[in-house]
């Protein structure tokens, strides 16, 4: 594998566990939230065996963006699980959390930003 494409390998790996442990996420969830693809390329690129192409590269700077948000945002991991599953009503009453999975990343990266920046939707 060149440098860059092992450079991509890592991100994915430890973008994908983070979203494992963090968010508590399925390899069939993460497979979604990046785009739909099949679960057993999860499975390599968690194992470090391969490199996302551009289009799953965004999906995951998604993700990553997610994590530097509420990281950022919340002191505690109770408070981050506490905001991932409320209903908003910014997502009309769905939780950051089903939205995600059902592959709606930007918008629960949209509702929290604004969120974050004090406007309300």
């Amino acid at each position: 594998m060149a440098t860059r494409d092992r450079f991509e390998a890592a991100f994915a790996e430890q973008t994908v566990e983070w979203a494992e442990e963090e968010l508590a996420l399925s390899t069939s969830e993460i497979a979604g939230v990046v785009g739909g693809v099949d679960r057993k390329t999860i499975q390599r690129w968690r194992q470090g065996r391969s490199a996302p192409r551009a289009e799953h590269r965004k999906y995951l700077e998604y993700l990553n963006q997610l994590r530097h948000l509420l990281e950022t945002s919340f002191r505690t991991d109770e408070a981050k699980q506490r905001w991932i599953h409320t209903p908003s009503p910014a997502l009309g009453g769905r939780t950051p959390f089903f939205v995600l999975t059902q592959g709606e990343i930007s918008t629960v990266l949209e509702v929290f930003a604004g969120l974050a920046h004090g406007s309300h939707r």
